[in-house]
């Protein structure tokens, strides 16, 4: 599967409900006292299921576009909001 093709699939079952059950599930994995936060990077991992995006500027657009799509979704999540962090 090509990268378009990835980031169209991970868009297409990104509801609030399926984002908000994975942001719980990664919570859950971590320490007790880390299961406040989830960062992007591992959204990003669990959404896109090893498939590759890529390098360079087609993988900074894989990513800048699942990005957008969790800060989109988020606030839509009961309890949960997207914190933008220092890059």
């Amino acid at each position: 599967m090509g990268v378009q093709e990835t980031i169209s699939a991970v868009l297409a079952e990104m509801t609030p409900e399926y984002v908000g059950a994975l942001v719980r599930s990664l919570a859950a994995a971590q320490t007790a006292a880390d299961r406040t936060t989830v960062s992007v990077a591992a959204l990003v991992q669990a959404l896109v299921k090893g498939e590759d995006l890529g390098t360079g500027s087609e993988r900074w657009r894989a990513l800048a576009r699942l990005e957008m799509a969790i800060r989109d979704r988020l606030p839509l999540v009961p309890h949960m909001r997207y914190i933008e962090g220092d890059t």
